[in-house]
């Protein structure tokens, strides 16, 4: 079951704190991209809490990260609650769970995802993709994680978890949103008439994420109804080398790899939409960048998955393909109307729904319960 939060708010969290707890944060090394990014923000959050948080980081591959990760079992014994990153329950978990809370965060679909890396990476690869199967699976069996977080219920179910989860989707922090309206003012929009739609596909090969034939095809089916308007999609592959650019009439087509994170945002600014590829009910975290910096989400959504979104009009979505494009037209079309108008609506929703004071009241209480 999802452990809820009922009656419960920040003062009276604070309340039941009567001394600083203290929490390990225990990171794969090869932790990059938005698991990087969220645990960033996850340990800034704990300590704005009061926490006292320690940032343990597992060197090597995966051998050698299970080595560096049972040296720490004593360690670990002594912080009131350890969260693993990275959706691999590492072996220490098994070991402290008897002195600790033990919290493992859940990041996508982590079977289908290690069974990809099986079939379409180098060796290297596959066999940490085997090793770390063989984790998942043991591990869950023998029932020793206190709590699971997910960014979403879908991911939750997906990973075959139905009991002691709580979801944390991305969030912000209040001081956020006004720090990062910058990027939007310092935009000069030199050229009205073109219109910059950016997307960024992940590491991770999974049937929740749209690919990049189906990002391509989507918008020259958007371009090829509107003829007048030049349409440039950027394509952010981090796993891409080299920069190519396509053409297909009006539509041009940019690949790109990964850039740094001042430079993303920029580009983000720069955009009139950005192009979510997850069809579950989550938003990923360059759409949480996205409304930050006021450029419009636009995002397909599975039938299955509509009832589990917490926006309604804030961003631009459908579950038909066919109405997606419909509306896409229009906001290409129109879109110095509808940019400022879904705007100000993301910027509600970022306040409303998804800043850190409202999310975080179920994993709070629970490490600082006794």
């Amino acid at each position: 079951m999802v452990i809820e939060s009922k009656g419960l708010n920040e003062s009276n969290i604070r309340a039941n704190s009567t001394e600083k707890r203290s929490v390990a944060i225990v990171v794969p090394g090869k932790a990059t991209g938005g698991v990087k990014q969220v645990t960033v923000k996850l340990i800034k959050g704990l300590k704005l809490e009061g926490f006292h948080v320690k940032t343990i980081v597992l060197r090597g591959n995966t051998l050698p990260l299970i080595i560096s990760d049972l040296k720490n079992v004593k360690t670990l014994r002594e912080y009131d609650a350890v969260i693993y990153i990275g959706s691999i329950p590492w072996p220490s978990h098994a070991l402290i769970h008897n002195y600790t809370k033990t919290i493992l965060f859940v990041h996508g679909f982590v079977k289908y995802e290690q069974l990809n890396t099986i079939k379409r990476e180098k060796l290297r690869a596959k066999v940490g993709a085997v090793l770390q199967l063989g984790l998942w699976d043991f591990f869950r069996g023998t029932n020793k994680i206190d709590l699971y977080i997910c960014h979403s219920l879908t991911s939750c179910e997906a990973n075959k978890i139905h009991r002691n989860f709580i979801l944390l989707p991305q969030f912000v922090f209040p001081e956020d949103v006004k720090f990062y309206s910058r990027y939007r003012r310092e935009v000069l929009r030199l050229d009205n008439d073109k219109v910059k739609v950016v997307t960024y596909t992940s590491f991770a090969i999974s049937p929740r994420l749209l690919t990049q034939h189906d990002v391509i095809r989507l918008m020259r089916r958007v371009s090829r109804r509107a003829r007048n308007k030049d349409i440039e999609l950027v394509l952010i592959d981090p796993k891409n080398e080299k920069n190519i650019t396509k053409r297909w009439d009006n539509l041009v087509v940019r690949f790109t790899g990964f850039m740094p994170r001042n430079n993303f945002l920029r580009l983000l600014a720069e955009a009139d939409l950005y192009l979510e590829i997850c069809i579950d009910e989550e938003l990923g975290l360059a759409s949480i960048d996205s409304a930050l910096v006021g450029t419009p989400i636009a995002k397909l959504t599975h039938s299955k998955f509509v009832e589990r979104q917490d926006y309604e009009d804030e961003i631009i979505w459908s579950s038909s393909p066919t109405r997606l494009i419909n509306i896409l037209v229009d906001y290409v079309n129109n879109k110095d109307y509808w940019r400022s108008y879904y705007a100000k609506r993301l910027h509600e929703f970022l306040i409303k729904r998804r800043n850190w004071n409202y999310i975080k009241v179920p994993l709070i209480s629970f490490i600082r319960s006794s």
